[in-house]
C-alpha cells in the first residue's frame, strides 16, 4: 500500500515539473489589452519589445451579423516559434480549420507554438460582428520565442 502512495505522489510531482518548465505550451487567454493588461505575457517578461511586430490584417468594416476572416502576423524577435492571444470587445471570434488556434473562454490562443514561414508566424481566424451597428475592437498579443523552454530570450508585443 505504501508503494502505491509514493508512486502516485512521484507521478504528480513529475507532471507539475514538466508543465511548469514549458509554461503555457498550449497558449493562454486573458493577456490582451482588452482587460487593461500591460503584460501581454507574464512568463516572457513584463514589458513589450519594440523588435516584435503584431499585425492584424482584414476588413476595417464588417456589417452587423456578418463574418469576416482576419490574419494575425508576428515578425521580429527570436521567432523560432510564435504564439498569440486574440480577444474582442463585442463580436465573436472563431477558429479556422488548420489555423493552429483554439478557442477558450471566448478568446483565441495557439494550440502550440508555431514555426515561422518566410520570417513570419501567422494565424487565421474569423470574426462575427454583433447584430447591432457600432464600433468593436480586436485585441491581440504575439510571442516571438526561442523555443528553448526558457523565457529569458523570448519577446512579445501587443
Amino acid at each position: 500500500m505504501r508503494t502505491k502512495v509514493i508512486s502516485f505522489v512521484f507521478i504528480v510531482f513529475i507532471g507539475i515539473t514538466v508543465f511548469s518548465s514549458y509554461g503555457y505550451f498550449a497558449g493562454i487567454t486573458g493577456r490582451t489589452k482588452k482587460g487593461g493588461f500591460t503584460e501581454g505575457c507574464k512568463c516572457h517578461g513584463s514589458a513589450p519589445f519594440n523588435n516584435v511586430n503584431v499585425i492584424i490584417s482584414g476588413p476595417d468594416t464588417v456589417q452587423p451579423g456578418q463574418t469576416a476572416n482576419f490574419l494575425l502576423s508576428i515578425t521580429g524577435g527570436p521567432l523560432v516559434r510564435g504564439g498569440t492571444n486574440i480577444a474582442v470587445s463585442l463580436g465573436e471570434l472563431n477558429t479556422i480549420s488548420g489555423s493552429g488556434l483554439r478557442k477558450q473562454d471566448g478568446e483565441l490562443t495557439h494550440q502550440q507554438p508555431k514555426a515561422p514561414v518566410s520570417g513570419s508566424v501567422s494565424f487565421q481566424f474569423s470574426y462575427t460582428a454583433p447584430l447591432t451597428e457600432g464600433t468593436d475592437t480586436i485585441f491581440a498579443n504575439g510571442n516571438s520565442v526561442s523555443n528553448d523552454t526558457l523565457p529569458d530570450n523570448d519577446n512579445w508585443n501587443f
